[in-house]
């Protein structure tokens, strides 16, 4: 893993919004939840998505991207939360009352390109984020349920070491029952290496976005039509898919455009501000001791903090970063500064710029409560 590498990393953004009578509204029975995936042209061009889950009297809404994406877009990602959060078919979902409860952010790797192969030093394994599991593979997104299995893995692998008087041997264990139980091969799937290979590239992209857009791209999705659910969420398909546009934006622009409803209305409502919800999280700060060091303030070196880090902005004063006009022996330039009193500690300044970042110490900092 390279940790500052931006290819590597997916940056998530999640809101959890207010709506008492969530089952009536999904039209759900007891100890029932229900979970929906967005992409297409709904997020300028990123490559990503997004997700609602439903809570016991709240919503779950967000959005998860290629970090790298971001960047090379330009994107804010506040902003593009804020256009799943007023789609019309969320404004029906949330009713005309707007009520957002928390907002976070976190950095989770890519695991077909990340995710360790042997995650252990003798005894010491890695589990989770740590090793790199969460897969995120077109429809298909699972990281708590990878760093689960890889949890009670771990456990049977330490026991039956110990047993044996061998308790180095437990990483060994570890990372052969990953192997064994197939979960190595969905984390790091042999598919992904060679479409990667041959697809992800400028010009094998157009082609495919050509072919898709076309008239005979087009008749071919609507031939296709109700069989197109189970190929679009087929685990193998899915493993096969570059990082690319096509996948996340152009095929299921065409698919929604040839064999979809179009969703009429708009939100009666706007979500808050930055300023209101870094104004709303709780915060234990460690005064005096910033967790963050801004090891180089050139915009060429860390400029893309300012649209990228989930709590700032362009022409946003009050988040972590900002741009300000120096003048340096008599010429103007473009430097960036940063707080870090409103950090959500989500990492994405320790990539995209010049950083020397570590979590505040003693668990200090922002303070979740919806998880």
């Amino acid at each position: 893993m390279d940790w500052e590498e931006p290819a590597e990393w997916f940056q998530g953004v999640k809101a959890v919004v207010d709506v008492p009578d969530v089952d009536e509204r999904f039209d759900l029975g007891p100890d029932e939840g229900a979970a929906h995936l967005f992409s297409g042209d709904l997020f300028d061009g990123v490559r990503g998505g997004g997700f609602v889950y439903t809570n016991r009297d709240s919503l779950s809404v967000g959005t998860v991207f290629h970090l790298d994406s971001l960047v090379a877009e330009e994107a804010e990602p506040h902003e593009l939360l804020d256009a799943l959060l007023t789609h019309p078919l969320l404004a029906d979902w949330i009713g005309d009352e707007y009520r957002e409860r928390e907002y976070a952010a976190k950095l989770v790797p890519d695991s077909k390109k990340v995710a360790h192969r042997d995650p252990h030093e003798d005894r010491l394994v890695l589990v989770g984020d740590a090793g790199g599991q969460m897969q995120a593979q077109g429809p298909i997104i699972k990281g708590m349920n990878h760093a689960v299995t890889a949890g009670a893995l771990a456990a049977e692998a330490f026991v039956e070491a110990k047993s044996r008087g061998d308790t180095d041997s437990a990483g060994e264990r570890y990372a052969k029952k990953l192997r064994d139980e197939g979960v190595m091969e969905k984390l790091r799937p042999k598919r992904y290496e060679v479409a990667s290979a041959l697809g992800e590239n400028e010009r094998a992209t157009e082609l495919a976005d050509r072919a898709l857009e076309s008239r005979l791209g087009r008749l071919g999705v609507r031939a296709l039509d109700d069989r197109l659910e189970s190929l679009y969420s087929s685990p193998f398909l899915a493993m096969l898919a570059p990082d690319t546009r096509t996948p996340y934006v152009t095929m299921p622009t065409v698919i929604a455009e040839e064999l979809g409803t179009r969703v009429g209305g708009e939100a009666d409502y706007e979500p808050p501000d930055l300023a209101d919800r870094i104004g709303d999280l709780t915060y234990d700060t460690d005064v005096g001791n910033p967790h963050i060091e801004l090891l180089d303030n050139s915009a060429e070196a860390s400029g893309a903090a300012v649209h990228a880090c989930p709590v700032s902005a362009r022409g946003f004063g009050g988040g972590c970063y900002r741009e300000e006009t120096v003048t340096v022996n008599g010429h103007e330039e473009t430097a960036v500064s940063l707080d870090t009193q409103p950090c959500v500690e989500c990492g994405t300044c320790a990539i995209v710029a010049e950083t020397d970042w570590e979590h505040p110490r003693g668990g200090r900092g922002v303070e979740f409560r919806e998880g």
